[in-house]
Parts: structure tokens; sequence; C-alpha cells
């Protein structure tokens, strides 16, 4: 078959090797670059420029075309030139983007040399011959064994064996006197190979009437159509095209016939179209490879083809794949152009013959078409330049969908092949560090590992979003939202989030990171199964404000060993901190000026850095509770410990019925501290040997007084309830155990009140024995007296103090009996 031409690219993705094979036979002083455009692929095209001898006649009786020299542009056989070598990539680099969609290896590395099968001319002959998928095309010579033309073919072979003599497996291009005419070195070549792919000529009619074999897309009058944006059919005449395409028409074959050139290319057996392996949705989007803030070409690579080999359609954008890449933009310029074609030879320039016209959308974060692309008929490239507000952005890269002929109306022509992106001022989530995206969208977006060190987040749409071990040391989160955020492992350092609402989905377990002094937590919604992590080493916010979360659940605060979530007096009144599935929630001491919620879920809250001999640390609390299952107050079960440690607590207007019954939970009988609910642990851990600490839990109103005025150096009033770590015993909260509580025990047990101020020491709702036991206990057992909780209007018993205590014990002792 005689050959027309056309031109076009490499794909993004092609491989290009730096070594060289031998030439073989006549030729073997001469080397070939190895060039290999998709190694893996089914189908093989070998492009030959080392000359060949061939044996016998081709393919018919009278055809011999004997030996054909290597290329030669210059005179020169010995070796091949700087030029010649220029030459050589271009036309594989113009071959290969030819075929780029499509699963096809074009390559200068001869397949019969890594079978083994290259000893002789013969040999390299008989494998193509006997191997299917694969063609050899020889480059070269004048053609004169076989008449006028450009090239030849076998119709329809390359897909199966063809054992025996014949050599149906290699076509010939015939540079002659075009020897450095590229465009139609690469044109012919990438032809012959259409025939051997099963397709015939693109050519014009006029009704049934052939009018041009080889359709060059033209006109009578100017013969073809030639210039920038120009294209005629690669199976047709277009060594004058600006670019040679695949096209659906009228071709000749034994008569009119009616040939979709991408249609019949994958009727081959295991032909089939390319995944670049980028994203086709905003969902799926590639992640664009940047490095510093350029993007990488060598990487940002791809290739649109049609959306199907069995009724593609060229017209329509719709048509053909889409590839989606993400980047970030921070309020800055952001200049991006879509290069159409590969870059083979020179890096970050677009190769000449691009068969890919293409349109490049960028979309924000939240899906809305932001900017539309300027074109370049005379390099094909696409570009956008401006201004992004700082956000997550989506470039969309697609076919502009293909185009109708200037000639024959009934003939359309596919604008599919390889891209490849560059650009400036390009962020990625890697590297956000100061940027500023104030009230950008960036829905569910995964962020992991990613650098938002000191950006500006406020008011940032971040939901659903995957911030896994991202860094936002110092970023500004305020007022972001955060719904189903998974921040887990995140380092929140110093991170301002006062506002910022929402966290992960239902029932995961996520760490909300690092929080340290000077970072603000305001206006937390946890979900069930969110924790707010604060890790070893590391104190929380100084100023954590209204968290609220689920009655019952799983999440809340989670404090590592060695970690603090400092409530100090800087925290506003009335701030709500849940605590849920943690190690604990430690609560500093507070100061007169603060006043705090703590509510215990499955956890443990402990008042932390107070001493037993020293004045001990109180907590302000505007109200306290553990979660429970809702019995009756003496058996209700609770699932959370308040630990006071070795310190105190003010309830401000709290309910000393619940607080009584968590202190009865939490002591748990003579087992003293194996319950939920209040406790201490200083005072378990003592329990196994002396028995002597306790929590107490007293109304601050005897009679309408205040037993109290002011309590650890806070002022208290009627309402308030007071928690304190001291002895068993110590009924007026003193720190020691002496007469006073002897005659307050006493005056319980012969009135029947009861509450620890009355020595209900074991929390059963009455004086008992087991009071006077614990009582007994702890005075004989006691040790430095602690500090009295505050001053106030306790009664005092005078002069009957000594006489009461044997009179306590005696009577104790006769109603045992």
């Amino acid at each position: 078959m005689k050959n027309s031409a056309n031109r076009c690219l490499a794909k993004s993705r092609l491989l290009i090797a730096a070594a060289c094979v031998p030439g073989l036979s006549a030729f073997a002083g001469l080397s070939v670059p190895a060039y290999t455009s998709r190694p893996a692929a089914p189908y093989t095209l070998y492009l030959d420029f080392g000359g060949f001898t061939f044996n016998g006649n081709w393919v018919t009786s009278g055809k011999t075309p004997g030996t054909t020299p290597a290329y030669d542009s210059d005179g020169n056989t010995a070796a091949f030139s700087a030029t010649e070598l220029s030459a050589i990539k271009e036309v594989w680099s113009r071959v290969a983007e030819k075929y780029s969609a499509l699963s096809i290896n074009v390559t200068t590395v001869d397949p019969a040399v890594a079978a083994g099968q290259a000893a002789t001319d013969t040999a390299r002959q008989n494998y193509y011959d006997n191997t299917a998928k694969t063609m050899h095309t020889i480059i070269g010579g004048t053609g004169s064994w076989y008449g006028n033309a450009g090239g030849v073919s076998y119709l329809g072979i390359a897909q199966s064996a063809q054992s025996g003599s014949g050599g149906y497996h290699t076509n010939w291009v015939f540079p002659g006197g075009a020897a450095t005419n590229r465009r139609f070195l690469s044109e012919a070549s990438a032809h012959e190979l259409g025939h051997a792919l099963k397709l015939n000529h693109q050519s014009d009619y006029t009704g049934t009437t052939l009018t041009a074999e080889y359709s060059s897309n033209g006109t009578a009058t100017n013969g073809s159509y030639i210039g920038d944006g120009s294209y005629a059919p690669t199976m047709g005449n277009s060594y004058y095209t600006q670019r040679g395409l695949w096209r659906n028409g009228n071709a000749h074959g034994s008569g009119k016939i009616s040939q979709n050139d991408f249609t019949t290319l994958g009727s081959n057996a295991g032909m089939t179209l390319v995944d670049d392996g980028n994203g086709h949705s905003t969902l799926t989007a590639t992640d664009l490879p940047v490095t510093g803030l350029v993007v990488n070409a060598g990487l940002a690579k791809g290739i649109i083809t049609p959306i199907t080999l069995s009724s593609p359609n060229p017209i329509g954008a719709a048509n053909y794949t889409k590839d989606y890449f993400r980047f970030f933009a921070v309020g800055s310029s952001v200049t991006l152009t879509c290069n159409d074609g590969s870059e083979n030879i020179t890096t970050g320039v677009a190769d000449p013959g691009a068969t890919l016209d293409s349109k490049l959308k960028i979309y924000n974060g939240a899906g809305a078409l932001v900017a539309t692309s300027t074109s370049s008929s005379n390099t094909l490239a696409e570009t956008f330049s401006g201004t992004l507000p700082g956000g997550v952005y989506y470039a969309e890269v697609s076919s502009i969908g293909g185009y109708a002929s200037t000639f024959d109306v009934t003939a359309t022509y596919f604008t599919a092949g390889s891209f490849f992106l560059s650009g400036s001022n390009i962020y990625t989530r890697f590297n956000l560090a100061g940027a500023n995206f104030t009230g950008a969208y960036l829905l569910g977006q995964n962020l992991s590992a990613a650098n938002f060190a000191s950006a500006n987040l406020t008011s940032a749409n971040l939901t659903s979003a995957t911030l896994t071990s991202a860094t936002l040391v110092s970023a500004n989160l305020a007022s972001a939202t955060l719904t189903l955020a998974n921040l887990a492992s995140a380092d929140l350092s110093l991170a301002d989030l006062r506002g910022s609402t929402g966290y992960s989905p239902a029932g995961s377990t996520v760490t909300r990171g690092t929080i340290l002094p000077a970072g603000t937590i305001n206006g937390f919604t946890f979900n069930a199964s969110e924790t707010l992590r604060v890790r070893a080493n590391a104190i929380a916010a100084t100023s954590v404000d209204t968290i609220s979360g689920p009655d019952i659940g799983t999440a809340g605060i989670q404090v590592d060993a060695g970690g603090v979530l400092n409530l100090a007096a800087t925290a506003s009144a009335g701030s709500n901190v849940r605590t849920l599935n943690g190690v604990g929630l430690s609560l500093q001491g507070a100061g007169p000026a603060a006043s705090q919620t703590a509510v215990v879920r499955a956890t443990t809250v402990t008042l932390v850095n107070g001493a037993r001999t020293a004045a001990p640390n109180v907590a302000v609390l505007s109200s306290l509770s553990v979660a429970s299952n809702g019995d009756a107050l003496g058996s209700r079960s609770y699932y959370g410990l308040f630990d006071v440690g070795t310190n105190d607590a003010i309830v401000r207007n709290g309910s000393f019925a619940d607080l009584n019954d968590m202190a009865r939970s939490g002591q748990n009988g003579l087992t003293l501290f194996g319950g939920n609910g209040i406790t201490s642990s200083a005072a378990a851990a003592d329990a196994s040997g002396l028995a002597r600490y306790a929590v107490a839990v007293v109304q601050n109103n005897i009679g309408g007084t205040p037993l109290f005025d002011t309590f650890d150096g806070v002022s208290v009033g009627l309402s308030d309830v007071l928690i304190k770590f001291t002895y068993f015993g110590d009924a007026d909260l003193s720190g020691a155990v002496d007469d006073t509580d002897f005659f307050l025990t006493n005056t319980g047990y012969t009135t029947s009140l009861t509450g620890w101020l009355y020595g209900d020491f074991d929390y059963s709702g009455i004086v008992d024995d087991t009071d006077f036991y614990l009582l007994n206990n702890a005075y004989s057992q006691q040790g430095p007296g602690l500090r009295a909780a505050g001053g106030g209007s306790v009664p005092e018993p005078g002069t009957l103090a000594a006489g009461l205590v044997g009179l306590v014990i005696c009577c104790r002792q006769r109603r045992r009996v």
C-alpha cells in the first residue's frame, strides 16, 4: 500500500532509555538510540533506522527489496550525525504520540534481539513474521524496488502470526529525497503501521465517485489545508498539515466504505485503550506533582482517549476521558498550562505532532467552575493565569471534542492523545504553611500529612476532610467547619480553634493531637466515639469553653499519662467539659474566678497538683455528674470516676443527693473505693493498709446557716456542695479526727440524721456500726493533721467532748449485742 502521512507526538508516560542497540547485517557500525513508549503493551511497532537485508520476495513475486540502507540524510553512511539522531528521536516521538491512546509499544529497540533471534537478518525476518502483534518498519532507501511510493505495507496483518516466507510483518517507509522531512517520515510511518492494523485510506468521494484516494481535508483550489490549526487524516495525506489525526469518514477499500479509525484499530485482537492512572473525577483527582511551587512537567502527565473503541464518536467532549488534578491556591496569582503532546525531545517543551486539542478548566473545592483556559492554535496549549482565593482546586483536562471536516461534511476527526501540565505558584497539601484559606472550601479532602503550619483557615469548610497526621501548628481554625473531619494524630500545637465545630463520623476513634499553651478550644461539638487527645508532657489550651457532647457515649477528651488538660482560672464561667472513653481529664486548681463543669463518661476525671499536708488544690465546678444507669439513688450504677486524688472541689448549686450517691458508689462500702462515681486514688491506695482516707461530700448548709464562709480560700454559699479529701470520721472537714467529729457522729446516731456531716461515713443512709468503726479506725491511725478546708460556724461540743468519746463507744458496743 502506498503511504500518506500525518504527524503526532509521544504519550506523556513514554519511557526513553539512553542505551543504544547495534545495527545488524551490513550496518554493524551504526547504533540506533533506544526509545520505548509502552514496554508492557501487547502490540510492538518496531521502527528500524539501522538498515536491513530482506530475504526473498516481499509478499508477492517480483517485489524483491534486497538491502535497504540505514537511514541517511547527509550522505555519510558511516555513522549517524547529531542531526540524524535528533530526527530519529523526533520520528519515534511523533509515531508514538499517534498511537498513545492504544495498548501499543512504539520502539526503536529490535524485539528480535531480546528474543535471541537476531543472528542474521533472515532470522530476524522469520521472527517478525512468526510473532503476532509485532510489526517491523524499515525507514530508509528510495523504494526503487517497489516503485513510486512513500512507503508500503500489507493490510491487516499485525494481529496474527504469518509463518513461512513473505515478510508480511515487515513494511517500509522510503525517505528518498525527503530524508530531512521529519514530518513526512513520521506521518508515513504511522500511516504504514495503520495499514498493518487494518486501516484503509481515508478518501474523498463525490457520491460514489472517488475524487482523492488520499484525503488532505482540502479543496480543489488549494490542494490541502495547511497552517496553524490545520488537520488531515493520518490514513490520507497529512504531510502538510499541523496534525495528522484519526478520522471517521469515507475510506477506499474495494470501493467506498465507512471507516471509523479508532473502531478499526480496536478490532485488532487484544487491542485496548489505555488508562493513564490519573483520577477521572474530582473525587479521585490526582495530586498535581509540584516541585517547590512549580509544576513538575515530567510527572504531571496524562492521555485523553475516546471513552470506547466499540463505537467512538469524535464529536463532543463527553465522548472522551477527562483527567483531574488537585492543587491548592493561597490567594495569589496562579499560572497553569496544559501542553498538548509529550515532552520527549525537550524537557518541559511540547514535541511537535500533538494529536490532542485539549481544554483546561478550573473548579473550586465546592465543584463550581471558576475559570476556563485560553487556547493557542499554533501551540495547542491551554493556559489559565489569574488570582485564585485560598483553597483547594481541580484542574480538568479534557478533549475539545473533535473536529468537523472543513472539506467533507460527512467526516469528523478525533482529538485524543497525550498532554503534560506546567505552571507556577502551585501549592500541594504538603506545602501549605502560612497559606490563607479564609472561607475556603476543603470539603471531603484527603489532607493526610498536610502541612498547614501557621495557615489561616478561618471559617474554612473542612467537612468530611481527612487530616490524619496533618501539621496544624499555630494554624488559625477559628470558626472553621470541621463537621465529620478526621483529625487522627494531627498536630494541633498552638492552633486557634475558637468557634470550630464538628469532627469525625460516629463510631470512629479520632485523636485530635496536641494542644499546647496559647491554644484555645471553643464551641466544639463531639460526636460519639470521638476523642480530643492531650499527649504526654503537653498542657492543653489555657482556655477551654463550652465543649459539649452526648450525655452517654465513648468520646470526649483523652489525656495521656503525663498530659494535662488545664482548666485554669482563665476559663470562663459555665464551661461544660465532657470526657468520654479516655485515660482521664485532669482538672487543675482553677481558683475563685473559675467555674467549670465536669461531666464524666466512662473515664476518670482527676484533680491534680495538691498535697496532703499543704494547701489542697480546689476545682470550682458549675456542675458535676457521672453517667449512670438511671436507677434510684442508692442502687444507681455509674460509668466513670471523678478522682479527687488528694484535692478538693466545690460544685456550685450542686445536687447534694446526687453527689452524695456518687460518693457512695465510688467508696463501695467496706470494699473502699472499688466502684465508679466520686473517688480518690490516694484513698484507694491507702485502703489496703490503714484505711484512713476518704472523700467527704457535704452540703454547705446547717440549719439554714453556711457551714463555711470560705472553702480552701474560695467563698462559698448555702447551695454549694463541698468535696474534700480527708480522713474517715472527719465530719467537720477540719483535717483531723477529734472530739467534734465524735460529737457530730453521735448526734447523727441519736437523732437519725444522716450525711457525712453527721457521721454517715460509708454513705449507707444511716449512722450505724460501720460508721463508728471507720471513725475509731481513722482516729487511731490518722497521721499529721490535714489542713482544714475553711472557716465558719461548725457547732462545738465544748466541755462535753472528752466524755462523749467513751459514751459513744459504749453505746455502739451495746447496740451490736
